[in-house]
């Protein structure tokens, strides 16, 4: 009760509920209500560019759910004293986490490796940046896509909003793995109005086993979902299969 409350501030039901137990808080974001705010935000596929209080930040980290986690980084360390330039000189040389939007370059391929863990809003943030990886525009974007566990009674909505908004992103083909991640294939199909392939099994083994048939040299594929999902064989298939392939032609991102 004596600490600081620091929250995101874009999430209206956090702060609707924060101020319906009349708490006081400092929030983080990037919408004009929040005290501490992004600004200027330019995203590609590998990091992202963004002014905090006039001083421009570099963060090699893909995705704009890790600009909501600089800021929260940000909204503690000024709390202590930190200058804003020293954070910047730190915050460029993060590392990419394993298995949490690691951009790898296996053979001719490019593989955004975000099996760690699945969530819809991850996922979201996962699709936003596979569309920005595409640079030419003529590369296949390809998700191979677990399921999200413990969603408990929305599970099934869940998985259906994933699959609309897949089918919204115009990419050439989606591999679900799993039962629950079926439901995401189940809706693309529905609404989808592009040429994507849908291709569902019920086992790692069995996608792992028919990758060959489906991925193709030059592809740019998201591989993600829950760790139940056990997605990282999926990337050590790819790996096993592409990373001999010829790479002359310079089409990474």
């Amino acid at each position: 009760s004596e600490g600081p409350l620091i929250i995101n501030g874009d999430c209206s039901r956090l702060v609707d509920g924060c101020r319906s137990k009349g708490l006081e808080f400092t929030a983080f974001g990037i919408s004009d209500s929040c005290d501490i705010r992004a600004e200027d935000i330019r995203l590609d596929g590998v990091g992202s560019r963004f002014s905090i209080d006039g001083s421009e930040i570099f963060l090699p980290l893909a995705g704009s759910g890790n600009i909501e986690n600089a800021l929260a980084a940000w909204s503690i360390c000024r709390r202590f004293g930190i200058d804003i330039a020293d954070f910047g000189q730190v915050v460029k040389t993060i590392p990419a986490v394993p298995m949490r939007s690691e951009i790898l370059q296996i053979g001719t391929l490019t593989v955004l490796n975000d099996c760690y863990n699945a969530n819809p809003a991850s996922m979201k943030n996962a699709l936003d940046i596979l569309n920005k990886l595409d640079c030419d525009k003529k590369r296949r974007r390809v998700f191979i896509c677990g399921g999200m566990e413990e969603l408990g009674s929305h599970s099934g909505r869940f998985h259906a909003e994933l699959g609309r908004a897949v089918a919204q992103c115009g990419l050439e083909l989606l591999i679900t793995v799993g039962s629950t991640a079926r439901l995401v294939g189940e809706a693309a199909k529905d609404c989808t109005k592009c040429e994507l392939q849908i291709k569902s099994f019920e086992y790692v083994d069995s996608a792992c086993n028919n990758l060959e048939d489906f991925i193709k040299n030059y592809d740019i594929v998201l591989v993600k979902g829950s760790r139940a999902a056990g997605l990282e064989q999926v990337i050590a298939k790819l790996k096993g299969l592409f990373s001999g392939a010829a790479d002359s032609d310079d089409c990474g991102c």
